[in-house]
Parts: C-alpha cells; structure tokens; sequence
C-alpha cells in the first residue's frame, strides 16, 4: 500500500513559488514558499554601496554572521530533497555595517533613507511570507530568524525570548502563565496536540533543542543541556523574533531565534550540508510531533497550465494509507493523466461524476504529474507518494 498521496494548492503565492521577489535595489530578496516554515536571514548579507553611510548610531554592533546566507540556502536544499517543497526565506544582503535589520528602524539604519526602505522591505516580506504560510498551512506556521554566533562553547543557541536566569528557574515558575507570556512559542503550549507544557517544549524530550542534539548538533536549551549558564553571552532572541512571532498580540505563528555556532555547522560546505540534513529531520519530527504537520509527505505543489477559477481548483486533501487521490469536487467527461518525472505516461482514464482517482499498485515512490483536461480547462499538479 501506498504512504500518503498529497495535493496543495497555493491559495495566494501559487504564481509566486520559485520565482525570487526583490526590493529595491536587490538589498532584500524573497524566496516564496510552500512549507509551513518561514526564515529569515538579517545579517549575513556582504553589499557595501557607498551611497548608505556606515552605521555609527547608538553603538552599533557591525559583525557579519558568515556564511549564514549559505547556511540558510543549504536548508532549502535539504528541506527540498525531503519534501519537495521550500520553505520561505528572506535575505538581506545588504552589510550589517549598513543595516542590521534584527533592530528597530531607528537603529537599524541610523536614519538613512535608502537603509530605511531595505529595512521596511525585509519586514514587509516576512509578514508576506507568514501570511501566505498561514493561509495555506493553518496555525501551524514555524518562524526561524537565522544567526551566526562566536561565543566559545560550540552549541547551537535556541532564543524563545527567555533570558539566562530566567531558563534557571523551576518548572513549574516557567510553566505559570507569567513566563509561557514571555515566550515566542507560546501559541504551541496551547495548541500542541500533545498537551506538552511550556518546559516540556523549551527541553524535552520533543523540544527543538533535544532534537538537534539527538542529531548531532549540541544545543541549549535541550534536555541535554537544559540552560546556557548565567556568564555565556547567550542569545536570548531579538528583534525580530518580537515582532514577528505569538509574542506580538495577535500572531499565531511560533518561533525561535537560533543562533548556530562556527565550527562544524557554518565553517564548510560539508558540515553545512550536514547540518542542512539535520534541520529538515529535526522540523519534520517536530512539526509533526507537535503539529501533526508531515512536511515529508507535504510535497505536492499546484502548477497551473492557466489561469482557473478558484471553484474549479484541487484543495488540499490526502488519502492517508489508500492508493487514491481526492479532489475537491466531480469531474465530468474530464480526462485525467499521469505522468512521471522524465514526462511518461504511466496511467490514464476518464472521470464521470468522479472525486476520487485509483491509482494503479506498481507506481514506486517519487514525484508524478497529474493533469486533468476537458473542453474547459487544462489543469496541472504536482504530487509525491511514498511507499
């Protein structure tokens, strides 16, 4: 029997996915998505234009997070080879000596208008990209802001907005609503499927941090290493992650500023890519453990030969277990086409009043073209099945 047979469609950024949105002058790029993940890359850019004066306002902090641009890019690839899908991601590329957009307008680009229009862009994208993930998703929309961190102790740095001391406290003063208000994941301590308390997904055994440990990559706070100590310059979350998760009145999506150290994750392209393998596990697990989200047989896209209307459109339905795809409604005298990756026809027939499509047994894992087509329309989609 087949795994899982997905369709999605794109509610909103169907005619957005793979194709890069810019802002002005390329300082901030957007890469549209389709997996319930968002992420954020503010300092990792390496533009310089001498018409935006360096930043010198309020002691600014000015160090480039290396290589995290090529740290997130390696993610997509990861999360893609799993998937099939991608998830949202926004760059800045411009130098953080130019704009550091992890801060407030006002000190992010020290007044200069051009800094302040990049800045606004960034922003602007990630509200877009949480809205369309929303939409397409439901409340189940992760947030990751993207760092780079050179403190010693060679671990990744989970901020949820929790300082040092306070990740010291008992579990029952971090389980009371005081602290769970704190906290940029707040949203999932109330809607987990699971019932898990706040501590329970700050270290335990189905935390972020315990996951990425259990994957070869130390982290804090985890069960392992359940708080960073009081003298470690731990990165708590910034900007961003106020602004942009469940913290902020009347956001749903959870998230987490992670900070990943030099050695063995940044440092190479090979320990990049290892740590780009263990990211798409670790979400997997976590947003199905959590969320019942399944972004490994999530993997379906819509591809439109032309424009339809939307009460023409395949929703976003699965035949969990059953060699069937489900549509949203019946199709009369509509021919139907499947088709493998290399273009061949494995299986055809015709729809009469019919929602559900019979898939023949001996169709192996991997991603298959469905096409339906009458004298009305032509419409074309993407699917994965898994064995």
């Amino acid at each position: 029997m087949k795994g899982i047979v997905y369709i999605l469609l794109f509610l909103f950024a169907g005619n957005l996915r793979g194709q890069v949105q810019y802002g002005t002058n390329n300082y901030i790029e957007y890469h549209p998505g389709d997996l319930p993940i968002v992420i954020s890359v503010p300092h990792g850019g390496s533009m310089q234009p001498s018409s935006i004066p360096d930043r010198t306002c309020n002691s600014p902090t000015l160090v480039t997070d290396a290589y995290t641009i090529e740290l997130a890019k390696q993610i997509d690839s990861s999360l893609y080879d799993v998937t099939g899908c991608h998830p949202h991601i926004i760059y800045c590329n411009l130098k953080r000596t130019k704009l550091d957009c992890n801060r407030n307008q006002a000190d992010g680009t020290c007044g200069d208008p051009a800094a302040e229009t990049a800045w606004t862009e960034f922003h602007q994208f990630i509200d877009v990209a949480q809205t369309v993930a929303l939409a397409q998703h439901g409340e189940k929309v992760f947030y990751v802001d993207l760092h780079g961190h050179g403190n010693p102790v060679q671990r990744l740095e989970l901020g949820y907005l929790l300082y040092e001391d306070e990740l010291e406290l008992p579990d029952n003063v971090l389980n009371a609503m005081t602290y769970v208000g704190y906290s940029s994941i707040q949203h999932l301590v109330a809607t987990n499927m699971n019932g898990l308390t706040h501590v329970e997904l700050l270290r335990g055994t189905g935390s972020l941090g315990t996951l990425f440990a259990n994957n070869g990559f130390p982290a804090v706070p985890s069960q392992q290493d359940p708080y960073p100590g009081l003298t470690s310059n731990y990165f708590s979350g910034g900007y961003n992650t106020v602004v942009h998760t469940c913290y902020q009145p009347g956001n749903v999506v959870d998230g987490v500023q992670m900070e990943c150290n030099y050695s063995g994750v940044r440092d190479s392209y090979l320990n990049r890519r290892s740590f780009g393998a263990a990211f798409a596990s670790v979400f997997n697990t976590y947003l199905e453990l959590h969320n019942n989200t399944a972004i490994s047989s999530n993997c379906g896209m819509l591809e439109l030969d032309e424009d339809v209307p939307n009460e023409q459109s395949v929703g976003f339905f699965y035949s969990n277990g059953q060699e069937t795809i489900s549509l949203d409604r019946s199709y009369s005298n509509t021919e139907f086409i499947i088709m493998d990756q290399a273009g061949s026809r494995v299986y055809s027939g015709k729809l009469n009043d019919q929602k559900i499509i019979v898939l023949p047994r001996n169709l192996t894992s991997g991603f298959y073209f469905l096409i339906l087509e009458n004298d009305k329309f032509r419409k074309r989609y993407r699917f994965c099945i898994f064995n």
